[in-house]
């Protein structure tokens, strides 16, 4: 898979959407970057050593980024080879292997500085290990213009584990279940080319408003597989998402974060009061860092929620959080305020379309379920031959505490559930044709990388 460049026009446009009755706008900021070539290849290497050895190095610099992210062309990794990237400025490190390499679409996390280093750490006894550098995105300084409700902006510091920063867009989301699925706006996850990472743990930006990144422990690559999601201006501006577990620590962002979101039941009244969290646009230290801002609720409807309550580009997406209940209750969408009047404007929890999103993509509550950490050990093989030939794919959890509870496995794109016997959840499938064939568990939702299994 090769990064597309026909997406790098599109991840600094804003949108404008027009609302019944007056102009609303969308609020997108996305990071600010120049497109650099740099093109490098390492040719095929080989490793006979029995332990892994570092076989190719090379520094990317790009002389004056504030950040940067790497794209790759091409990457052939034979077995436990991997690349391994670290930011010269604060020693931030990645370990890149083929599965994750697929789920990143051939990219990188983030890295502060202008200069990372890029090792292939080939596997023992492997051979014909490539890797290819591809274009550079680096980071610049970004402009930064200011609205907001009234004549002050009374955004302030915030710290809420649940919420994160959608890049290279430009939003907020918010984990809203222990599943680690995710809200967001309609129109932030529109265009899955500008859907990338979520960065939890967003460290202050420099006094020039560059942004700077958490580590890559604290990035989630978005699964872009299936994004429902609506961008249908105000009232009807809404979008549900999952991501792949970190390269770092294999944690789900809810096993890393341990918070989210409950998701009302019931909308609040007008003049209640919300707070909205999110990554909006300011000046300096605090461009595009978590700030709170609470205010009146002035409309609420089953579709429609508008508030008096501070918001910037890059707030499209944050969760309007009900203060009576602690829950969220709208998803904000469209700016509207002004210094004399008017309301910031988002699409309700109750919105019927998103509720049965919600429930058909990644339901709250659902009754337990097998946890991402009692997967012990997760295979795919190839048994049996000729027209006996079958797959074989199975997890054997930590205990027997999910006996009788149901596991999913998508096999070669088609779904499949199976129960949890003592400790065991053993799937069958057959006729398997020659070749590979690929194996994800879904439920516990990919806790672990894809399996390959080579039937002759």
């Amino acid at each position: 898979m090769l990064f597309d460049r026909r997406v790098v026009s599109a991840l600094v446009c804003t949108t404008i959407v027009l609302a019944a009755a007056v102009p609303a706008l969308a609020q997108p900021r996305a990071a600010e970057y120049r497109l650099v070539a740099y093109h490098l290849g390492s040719g095929p290497l080989d490793n006979a050593a029995a332990t892994d050895a570092v076989v190719f190095s090379h520094v990317v610099e790009v002389p004056g980024a504030e950040w940067l992210r790497l794209t790759f062309n091409r990457a052939e990794l034979g077995v436990d080879s991997h690349l391994r990237l670290t930011a010269l400025e604060d020693g931030a490190r990645q370990h890149l292997y083929p599965a994750h390499l697929e789920q990143w679409e051939d990219t990188s996390a983030y890295f502060n500085g202008a200069a990372v280093l890029v090792e292939l750490v080939a596997g023992p006894g492997t051979s014909g290990n490539v890797v290819e550098l591809g274009d550079v995105l680096a980071g610049t300084v970004p402009t930064v213009p200011e609205t907001q409700c009234g004549p002050t902006d009374d955004r302030v510091p915030s710290d809420e584990p649940e919420r994160a920063r959608l890049l290279n867009i430009g939003c907020t989301a918010w984990m809203y279940n222990e599943e680690s699925c995710f809200a967001t706006a309609g129109h932030c996850v529109s265009s899955p080319g500008a859907v990338n990472i979520v960065e939890f743990n967003v460290p202050l930006s420099d006094p020039n408003g560059s942004i700077n990144h958490p580590g890559p422990e604290d990035q989630y690559a978005v699964d872009k597989s299936e994004i429902p999601a609506n961008n249908g201006g105000v009232g009807n501006d809404w979008g549900i998402f999952r991501v792949f577990p970190n390269t770092e620590t294999g944690l789900m962002p809810f096993e890393a974060q341990g918070a989210h979101l409950e998701l009302a039941t019931e909308n609040p009244p007008v003049d209640d009061e919300v707070n909205i969290v999110g990554y909006g646009v300011d000046q300096g230290t605090a461009n595009q860092t978590q700030q709170i801002s609470f205010g009146p609720i002035t409309t609420s409807t089953t579709t429609v929620m508008q508030y008096r309550a501070d918001t910037e580009g890059g707030n499209s997406g944050s969760g309007v959080v009900w203060e009576t209940t602690g829950e969220a209750v709208a998803i904000h969408t469209h700016g509207g305020c002004t210094t004399g009047g008017g309301a910031n404007q988002g699409t309700a929890i109750s919105h019927p379309a998103l509720q049965a999103a919600i429930e058909n993509f990644c339901p709250t509550g659902g009754g337990g379920g097998v946890a991402c950490e009692a997967v012990h050990v997760f295979k795919a093989v190839c048994k049996g031959s000729g027209a006996n030939q079958y797959l074989l794919t199975g997890v054997l959890l930590e205990d027997t505490s999910y006996d009788g509870e149901t596991v999913s496995f998508r096999v070669d794109g088609l779904d499949y559930d199976t129960t949890v016997v003592g400790r065991r959840a053993i799937l069958e499938v057959p006729g398997a044709t020659s070749g590979n064939h690929e194996v994800v568990l879904t439920d516990p939702f990919q806790c672990v990388p894809p399996k390959k299994a080579i039937c002759p």
